[in-house]
């Protein structure tokens, strides 16, 4: 049964997306066809029976919650065979770790057979106000005022731990993660002593810019880039983010093409070809 996908830290700015809370609990996935309705069911990298405790409760929950509604969408839509996935979490459960409490699941996305998962506006059309889905907090383009809201645990609809943000690009499914602050910081005091856990917990660049000096692993913050900032790390202190590779400046002795990519992105308004004639990099 095919695993749910390992989502981003790597925030991409350039893209429309749709920002979904981040329910904090453990993946489930639930495979489900015509002949059997949900009959395979499994935690991130193994399978699950009900004796499983806590999270083989979301077998009978999934079942109770989701199969009827489910079932009917994808017979509507003729899907022989779906791999869907859920979030199994209580009131107190944090960093996969779950109380002796009520526990539910919610959907969060759906990979009809050879598919892949489900664009995010197909997704919200086909399950949302039909079954519960996360809320859906922002739609656009992440920029800096979106990510500190989310670091700080301000945006409207948001539960503890932050935001998945998800778009297409390059016709494929884009996933990006942007944890709160307040989490982040539970978690470290939490692991103190367990770096292992922390680090499966955390990315390695959570809350830290970027010192990397690898050219295409450079971060940059959009307005001091604007404003002439080429450093690897961004001096105001702002949120950075990975820029696409056109989107980085250029090295000098980079081809024409690749300096017009660049200036198209950030430079509209600049006649490009003129200031290429007089070498004015």
């Amino acid at each position: 049964m095919k695993p749910y996908p390992i989502i981003e830290y790597k925030i991409n700015g350039n893209i429309e997306v749709y920002a979904f809370d981040k329910l904090d609990g453990s993946n489930i996935r639930a495979e489900w066809n015509t002949k059997n309705g949900f009959y395979k069911f499994g935690a991130r990298h193994r399978l699950l029976d009900k004796d499983e405790q806590p999270l083989g409760e979301s077998i009978d929950l999934i079942n109770g919650k989701y199969s009827e509604s489910l079932s009917k969408i994808f017979y509507d839509n003729k899907y022989g065979r779906v791999i869907t996935f859920f979030e199994f979490y209580g009131p107190n459960s944090f960093a996969g770790n779950h109380e002796e409490e009520g526990h539910t699941v919610t959907l969060i996305d759906v990979n009809p057979y050879k598919k892949g998962i489900l664009a995010p506006i197909k997704f919200i059309k086909l399950f949302g106000g039909v079954v519960e889905i996360p809320n859906i907090v922002f739609t656009g383009r992440v920029g800096n005022l979106f990510i500190e809201s989310v670091r700080e645990g301000k945006v409207e609809g948001m539960t503890f731990e932050g935001v998945v943000c998800k778009g297409i690009h390059r016709n494929q499914l884009a996933m990006f993660k942007i944890k709160s602050k307040a989490w982040i910081d539970k978690v470290k005091a939490s692991y103190s002593e367990d770096s292992y856990r922390a680090g499966q917990l955390l990315d390695r660049t959570e809350l830290i810019l970027s010192d990397s000096k690898k050219y295409r692993q450079r971060r940059f913050c959009v307005d001091c880039f604007r404003n002439g900032s080429l450093s690897p790390r961004c001096k105001c202190g702002a949120d950075t983010f990975d820029m696409p590779f056109d989107a980085q400046p250029p090295r000098k002795n980079a081809s024409k093409a690749r300096w017009k990519k660049f200036f198209w992105l950030w430079y509209p308004h600049i006649d490009f070809n003129s200031r290429w004639s007089r070498k004015e990099n």
